[in-house]
């Protein structure tokens, strides 16, 4: 039996060569092909894929935050994030939103097939570039690095989301309308994040995800 597949990339290009692969090597059934976190979030409930391929950031919705809202919803569907090679925090924090496994996109197409049939095996796929950042971590190679991304790792998923937003200058009303939440969840949202960041008023908010990278997380709307 052919591997229902959810493909979840913001890039045709990328979506369409798994399929071309997928259907050449007659491994996989893609039951759907989305660019965005709330459709992919619709296709899933629809067709109940086994497996979702699912790319970190998307232009809607995080991919960790649609990542969260498959697997609450679908727990036995298996999720792999997509990531590129220096987005290993990120990875890291995947696994901590539901996924099983993560893969690299500039990774061959054989190894892809390879993290779908392990997770399928009921394994975590765990890259060897990302088992070997984790080991670099417990030896304190890392140590550096983790420190400036430790506020961040205090974010929920929904809060990092709310961050995202606020760095791109969206307002509350906004926000709800793109998480699909209400304006009280954002405002509580935002009173965590700012409690978590550290940061009295918006503008040191804002100074501080500079400092920490985030902006390079995001992208423009």
């Amino acid at each position: 039996m052919l591997v229902k597949i959810l493909i979840v990339d913001d890039q045709e290009v990328f979506r369409n060569g798994l399929f071309r692969v997928f259907n050449k090597e007659k491994f996989g059934k893609i039951v759907g092909s989305v660019w965005g976190g709330r459709e992919a979030i619709k296709r899933a409930l629809i067709s109940k894929p086994d497996v979702v391929l699912m790319d970190l950031t998307l232009p809607d919705i995080s991919g960790m935050y649609t990542t969260k809202k498959i697997s609450e919803n679908l727990p036995n569907t298996k999720i792999i994030g997509m990531s590129h090679l220096e987005e290993k925090i990120s990875m890291i924090k995947m696994y901590e939103a539901g996924a099983v496994g993560c893969i690299e996109k500039e990774s061959s197409y054989e190894e892809f097939i390879r993290a779908i049939n392990i997770v399928r095996s009921g394994y975590y796929y765990i890259p060897t570039s990302l088992a070997n950042y984790a080991a670099g971590i417990f030896s304190g190679k890392q140590s550096e690095k983790i420190k400036k991304r430790t506020l961040l790792d205090t974010l929920t998923p929904s809060e990092m989301e709310t961050l995202m937003f606020l760095v791109k200058g969206n307002s509350s009303q906004g926000i709800a309308k793109k998480m699909n939440i209400s304006t009280k969840t954002v405002s509580y949202n935002r009173r965590n994040v700012m409690k978590k960041m550290q940061s009295r008023t918006f503008s040191d908010l804002l100074k501080r995800a500079i400092k920490l990278g985030l902006t390079g997380l995001t992208k423009e709307d």
